[in-house]
């Protein structure tokens, strides 16, 4: 699993992707929008797993700023969650893992 904040500070997306393997290929699985804690003057960036004691959730969060830097109460993550996806590798590919049993 993979979350990536599209366009870092300029961006108004994140995505959810997985892949069999770490290097990929990925396909998304959730797009989310994000909206900045304040219309103009502020951003969102860098989004990051948090562990979850729900193995259905995926939990993230998602560090907020304002343009020009001045520390406020802006200046603080925002957790969210989406569902995990639900997945069954297919023989071909737990075997080219290497697990074939």
């Amino acid at each position: 699993m993979a979350i990536t904040k599209v366009g870092d500070w300029w961006g108004d997306r994140v995505l959810v992707e997985r892949a069999i393997r770490p290097t990929g290929p990925f396909s998304i699985v959730a797009e989310i929008v994000v909206v900045p804690k304040c219309a103009v003057d502020c951003n969102t960036y860098f989004a990051s797993w948090i562990p979850s004691a729900d193995p259905t959730q995926l939990v993230y969060g998602l560090s907020h700023n304002r343009w020009d830097g001045i520390a406020t109460e802006v200046y603080r993550p925002t957790f969210a969650s989406v569902l995990a996806p639900t997945y069954r590798m297919s023989t071909a590919d737990r075997c080219s893992l290497g697990y074939c049993g």
